[in-house]
């Protein structure tokens, strides 16, 4: 046997179980529906915030750039480090780069969901609820 070294790619999964499914399933609604929830309720004072400091930056009460060095400190931090990757960009399209981005970074939190079958039962979850 020889070792993978410690910057290789893990190989895709060749099988997948029920188990396996279903952790992705609920993986995926769980993600999917927290997500949800969250805009629910957050809608409305999230709203409210980002068209006072629109307004206070309009009318010069506020510096232009504190959006962009609020992002700079809060937010890109915590993104996840796949989404700020340039490795998988797409040069021309913006939605297939996304795509590579969202789904590298699934692959990384959720090891067993690196089989196209399970990454269908992630999905299936996000489908899920959206319904709900």
């Amino acid at each position: 046997h020889a070792q993978a070294g410690a910057g290789s790619k893990p190989s895709p999964v060749t099988t997948t179980s029920p188990g396996d499914m279903a952790i992705c399933f609920t993986y995926g609604f769980a993600w999917s529906y927290g997500i949800k929830f969250a805009l629910k309720r957050l809608f409305v004072p999230i709203a409210l915030f980002v068209a006072s400091m629109f307004l206070l930056t309009t009318t010069g009460a506020l510096p232009k750039n504190l959006l962009q060095d609020a992002y700079k400190s809060y937010i890109k931090p915590c993104a996840p480090k796949e989404w700020l990757s340039a490795d998988l960009d797409v040069v021309g399209d913006v939605v297939k780069s996304g795509e590579r981005r969202f789904w590298a970074s699934v692959h990384r939190v959720l090891p067993v969901s690196n089989n196209p079958l399970a990454e269908k039962a992630f999905f299936a979850g996000i489908l899920l609820s959206g319904l709900v």
